[in-house]
């Protein structure tokens, strides 16, 4: 075949070739610059650093194949820079120093062991040159290919930087210099059936830069200290065995890995087998860029841990992304993505923590998370910018979900700046500044089946369309609602319903809605206290609801002054229980609250035989309707006014259907500018109406004061010091103060 220089054996005899300093060898044909070939024992080739293969190559053929290189090693035209195999033992290449380089179409170095496993060292210095692959090992059976390459390896054309092929034995192999694939080869390419265990201390490239498939319980773990560049993936593992974990550490400061049309770290759980953990991490000042940064998906792996202290960007996709696990965990720096800047759909326990950074999203969520199989969510962010949304979450059956934004603010382009969805567990949102500017948008919604607690005091919501906050309950839990400042434009300012739970509603800052400000429906108690200006532009000020048997009350924080308006329709406040037997209360004792409804001032409306009490502190106007409305079907009316109160029509109208007493209390002005002052009716019993000294009532289309009771009627003004009644005189037939009954005595009682 031509060999420069050939030692062989093809009995049991060891068979060895030294090329030292000065000498070259050189292949005259098709055969090898240098060989050694052993049958049965061990082949070696020396080559020393001032020694030379200057055509044909290295080939390395025995039981125990060995090449230890120092010198240029060229290959020839139908040979590699250096050919080892080896029948059973160890391949191993030793390159110290000098070059090894190949022709055309020929692979670098192609290296072949048996049980022995390969191994692969050189020195910083080196250097390998493949006219297409740089270096290509084969281990097989329970053979380990290992070593430490510290040299740098290039490809050419198609061809890879470093291409393994691993039975049983797996990888474990550490390199430390610039790896480099032709234009369409990949930087490191990994097959093995037995686990692969990788370092890269330098730079690797490729298409893509490192691509590992494993099918082994052992698993893979690779450590990138230095870049890694793919045109068409950055890192990309595939692992198919049930139970084997994966683990890809991007290390320190300054590690670039860059995907380029693929994505920056790419984990697949090959032929959705369960795996037992898949974990990304990467350490602070690192970046990860691919069409989507992060991706693990593919399976249903029993945890996936993604913690990245450095950035992470999706190009095309999310930044982050993991789907199929059983429980997930994402911890993050900056992340930046198009579709979705983390996005997480599991079948377990799911956490994500963003605080350490911000999240964007350009064309998508900013974070976004949903989890079954009863499970719980919990989130925390610090900035977040999305488009369509800026979180969301979602959990079902006895999951709960909860997010935690009070690090940083929430903002989108479209879509509702926080929303948890949850099952019968806890549904907890608890937010700093939330901003949604486009359309189909809302600033907080937490819905679910279990108790729902919002609390926004931490900063501003604003929402261009939709609902400010709305809080929804579609069982029988409860929900509680803390908002500071809280402002739809076009929409309910805060929303509360629940099926049958209690309703909490608190502000501490003003709400001012595009239709409704407050609005609380359930089945049950409801609670509204108000320690801010409250304005629904067209619909109530604060309405408040229910078909169950709870209380319903309206109130306001003590040493508060607030404002209630409803601007353009509805009541300033409306309040109605609708069941048999619960009642209303709107009760501003302790601050002062001013009510101003383009229909009825308050409104309070009891449909069965509780009792119905509204007592005020500052003005209340109704520019549509009566100052006040108190009714009862069958219990108990009470008005105490503390601020002088005004209505179109009447200015306080107060009326039970039942056997039960209807009672007036007016310290102020009350002023019916097309009806009555003060009308008190009881079907079924005694109306009383009671005017303080300062009263002073006016009425311009009927009675200053009207009481009718069935059983009896009174009128008492006590001390009539400072007060006055006005009756419009045009008006026929009417009396400043006028107490009847059917049945049972009329009393007007003047001064004291």
């Amino acid at each position: 075949q031509g060999d420069g220089a050939l030692a062989r054996t093809d009995g049991a005899g060891n068979a060895t070739v030294d090329i030292n300093d000065g000498a070259n060898a050189k292949a005259t044909g098709t055969g090898f610059g240098a060989e050694a070939f052993s049958g049965s024992k061990t082949a070696t080739v020396n080559v020393s650093s001032k020694g030379t293969v200057s055509l044909g190559g290295v080939g390395v053929t025995g039981d125990t194949a060995t090449a230890n290189l120092a010198g240029a090693i060229t290959g020839g035209t139908t040979n590699a820079g250096v050919t080892i195999t080896a029948v059973s033992g160890a391949a191993t290449l030793n390159q110290t120093a000098g070059t090894i380089g190949s022709s055309a179409g020929k692979d670098g170095v192609v290296i072949t062991g048996g049980a022995g496993g390969v191994v692969l060292n050189s020195t910083a210095g080196a250097s390998i040159t493949g006219g297409l692959a740089g270096i290509k090992a084969v281990a097989t059976g329970a053979g380990t290919v290992t070593g430490t390459l510290n040299g740098d390896i290039t490809g050419t054309g198609a061809g890879d930087g470093l291409n393994i092929n691993a039975a049983t034995g797996g990888v474990n192999l550490t390199t430390g210099g610039v790896i480099k694939s032709g234009a369409t080869g990949d930087g490191i390419d990994i097959t093995s059936t037995g686990g692969v265990k990788l370092t890269t201390n330098g730079t690797v490239t490729g298409d893509p830069g490192v691509i590992i498939n494993d099918n082994s319980a052992a698993g893979v773990t690779y450590d990138a200290n230095a870049d890694v560049t793919g045109l068409a993936g950055g890192i990309l593992v595939t692992e198919g065995a049930l139970g084997g974990p994966v683990v890809v550490n991007v290390n320190n400061a300054g590690t670039d890995v860059d995907g380029g049309a693929g994505n920056g770290v790419g984990i697949t759980q090959g032929g959705n087998l369960a795996i037992s953990d898949v974990t990304v991490t990467s350490k602070a000042g690192t970046t990860i860029t691919g069409t989507q940064g992060v991706s693990v998906g593919g399976g249903s792996g029993d945890t996936v841990t993604i913690q990245t202290a450095g950035t992470v960007t999706g190009t095309t996709g999310a930044g982050i992304s993991s789907v199929g696990a059983t429980d997930t965990k994402v911890i993050t720096g900056d992340v930046t993505g198009v579709t979705g800047g983390i996005s997480v759909g599991a079948g377990g326990e799911v956490q994500v923590d963003s605080t350490a950074g911000k999240v964007k999203a350009t064309a998508g969520i900013g974070v976004s998370v949903s989890t079954t199989l009863n499970k719980n969510i919990v989130i925390d962010t610090a900035n977040v910018d999305g488009v369509g949304g800026g979180v969301s979450a979602v959990s079902s059956g006895s999951g709960g979900t909860d997010i935690d934004t009070t690090k940083g603010t929430v903002t989108t382009a479209g879509g509702i700046g926080v929303s948890a969805v949850g099952g019968t567990g806890l549904v907890t949102v608890t937010t700093a500044g939330v901003t949604s500017t486009g359309a189909a948008g809302g600033g907080v919604s937490a819905l679910g089946s279990g108790s729902v607690v919002v609390n926004t005091t931490a900063g501003d919501v604003s929402t261009a369309t939709g609902t400010g906050v709305a809080a929804t309950n579609a069982a029988g839990g409860t929900v509680d609602v803390t908002v500071a400042k809280v402002t739809a434009t076009t929409g309910t300012g805060v929303t509360a319903s629940a099926n049958a739970g209690e309703i909490k509603v608190k502000t501490t800052g003003a709400v001012d809605g595009g239709t409704t400000g407050i609005s609380a429906l359930s089945g049950g108690k409801i609670t509204v206290t108000v320690g801010a200006d409250v304005t629904g532009k067209n619909g109530f000020g604060v309405s408040a609801d229910t078909t169950g048997t709870g209380l319903v009350t309206v109130n306001a924080t003590a040493g508060t002054t607030d404002q209630i308006t409803a601007a353009a329709s509805g009541a300033g406040v409306f309040a109605r229980n609708q069941s048999a037997t619960g009642g209303v209360t709107v009760d501003f004792t302790g601050a002062t609250v001013n009510v101003k409804g383009a229909n009825q001032g308050i409104n309070a409306q009891v449909a069965g035989s509780g009792a119905a009490t509204v007592i005020t502190t500052g003005t209340v106007i109704g520019t549509g309707a009566t100052g006040i409305t108190a009714q009862s079907n069958t219990g108990v009316v009470q008005v105490t006014t503390g601020g002088d109160t005004t209505g179109a029509t009447t200015g306080i109208f107060a009326k039970t259907n039942g056997n039960a007493t209807v009672t007036v209390g007016a310290a102020k002005a009350v002023t019916g500018q097309a009806g009555y002052g003060v009308q008190v009716t009881s079907t079924g019993n005694v109306a009383v109406a009671n005017l303080s000294d300062a009263s002073v009532i006016t009425s311009t289309g009927g009675d200053g004061v009207f009481a009718n009771g069935a059983t009896g009627a009174s009128v008492n003004w006590t001390g009539a010091v400072g007060g006055s009644v006005t009756v419009n005189g045009a008006v026929d037939d009417k009396a400043g103060l006028f107490a009847t009954t059917v049945a049972g005595d009329a009393t007007v009682a003047v001064g004291g």
